[in-house]
């Protein structure tokens, strides 16, 4: 039987499936994060089912990610709302999980809309910064999507 709240009681965790059958073999189920490209289309309706890990008592916790470079793990902020909407369509589409982490890393040049970054020289260097996510921004998308899900 589930933990109620689809958590785990271990601070210990891995990065997407793959790896469970091992802290399951010990008897400590941890967590999983598991990463989901969202897109911004507010008309998609579709989610995920992550029943298949909390129902074997391991902690879920779903990152909620516009997409990767170039587009950004939130989007630009014209497409805020539209993201929020998405957001918000995911997680009622979706089972298993209740934890939910807005984008990756805004601080981050990769994680920017637009981004680009030319990885023929060592150091990489970036080409174009695209929206640098400010700490606005950033509280903007953010407060968009939790109204949207709650």
């Amino acid at each position: 039987m589930p933990r109620p709240l689809r958590d785990s009681p271990y601070i210990f965790g891995i990065h997407e499936e793959g790896g469970e059958r091992y802290m399951l073999a010990k008897g400590k189920p941890g967590w999983i994060v598991f990463t989901e490209e969202l897109g911004a289309d507010p008309n998609d309706h579709s989610g995920r089912d992550y029943r298949p890990w909390s129902d074997q008592e391991l902690g879920i916790i779903v990152r909620l990610n516009h997409g990767y470079e170039p587009n950004g793990t939130i989007p630009n902020s014209s497409q805020y709302e539209a993201f929020a909407q998405r957001c918000a369509n995911f997680v009622a589409a979706s089972r298993g999980a209740h934890i939910w982490i807005i984008g990756n890393e805004p601080n981050h040049a990769v994680e920017r809309p637009g981004v680009q970054i030319d990885y023929s020289v060592s150091p990489p260097r970036v080409v174009n910064p695209g929206e640098i996510i400010t700490p606005q921004l950033y509280v903007r998308c953010y407060r968009l999507c939790r109204e949207a899900i709650k």
